[in-house]
């Protein structure tokens, strides 16, 4: 029912209709652990966007703005609007004769954004800007404070995922798709493409695996998860390969995920 509420509802952001159903289905769930995830999500996903993300409304807005971070009279939220405009919208800045990129570089070392930003997503973007500018230090602080203000668990999974942080995402949120999906290809990688009878089991592990993913994601991951499921089922072993040795249909057999350790799986 989690899995299908994306398909239902939709996915945007805010969502009150989606939040309402799942924070109805958490009530259902014994498991605390699940049950407070899916309440977080639901407090995310009905959650309207902070001022620090909202942008300009019109070509004059940008304008203004320009002008008064030209001069060094950008303040307050005015600042976070400029910022918000020029990473959403850049061509706008652009179309005016301003460099967003530059323009960004500057803001992010203005005191509004170095000691008042709490907008989790806008901590997030700045911490990756600086990593690309080589400030691995202010990256590190930025990304952390983008976590400790993050709104919740299913949107510290983001963050960690968009930094590569898989298996630290899916500690925060188990339920967090992209995380499964990446987490079950690396995975895959690590099986290789094995060539002996018992090395082929692990494809029926994968199958296992990229099925699991589908059942507890939705939209489009679900899919790719269960085609994906779909073509390592048909790599395993055939009857006829697997006759021979000895196995039958329905038994447990195990076999190496390289890096990750070893899985049981039956024989198809």
């Amino acid at each position: 029912l989690f899995a299908g509420s994306a398909a239902e509802f939709g996915d945007e952001i805010p969502n009150p209709e989606r939040a309402a159903y799942i924070r109805s289905l958490s009530e259902a769930i014994d498991d605390a652990a699940l049950r407070e995830n899916y309440a977080q999500f639901a407090t995310y996903i009905e959650t309207e966007p902070s001022v620090q993300d909202q942008v300009a409304g019109t070509d004059a807005a940008v304008q203004s703005l320009l002008d008064d971070y030209n001069a060094g009279t950008l303040t307050g939220n005015r600042v976070f609007t400029l910022l918000a405009t020029a990473q959403q919208q850049p061509e706008r800045l652009t179309d005016l004769g301003a460099d967003p990129e530059a323009v960004i570089s500057g803001i992010t070392r203005l005191p509004e954004i170095v000691d008042q930003v709490d907008n989790p997503r806008l901590l997030y973007a700045l911490s990756v800007r600086a990593r690309r500018e080589g400030d691995t230090a202010r990256a590190n602080e930025l990304f952390q404070r983008a976590i400790d203000n993050a709104e919740s668990n299913a949107q510290r999974a983001d963050f960690y995922y968009s930094a590569g942080q898989y298996d630290r995402a899916l500690q925060v949120f188990p339920s967090h798709g992209p995380s499964l999906y990446r987490r079950a290809g690396l995975i895959a990688q690590s099986v290789g493409r094995p060539t002996s009878l018992r090395g082929r089991f692990a494809y029926w592990c994968l199958a296992d695996i990229y099925r699991n993913v589908a059942a507890q994601t939705s939209g489009q991951i679900a899919s790719n998860a269960r085609t994906t499921a779909s073509r390592f089922e048909r790599a395993g072993p055939s009857r006829d390969q697997y006759f021979l040795e000895g196995f039958s249909p329905g038994q447990s057999v195990s076999a190496s995920l390289g890096a990750y350790g070893s899985c049981t799986t039956r024989v198809r």
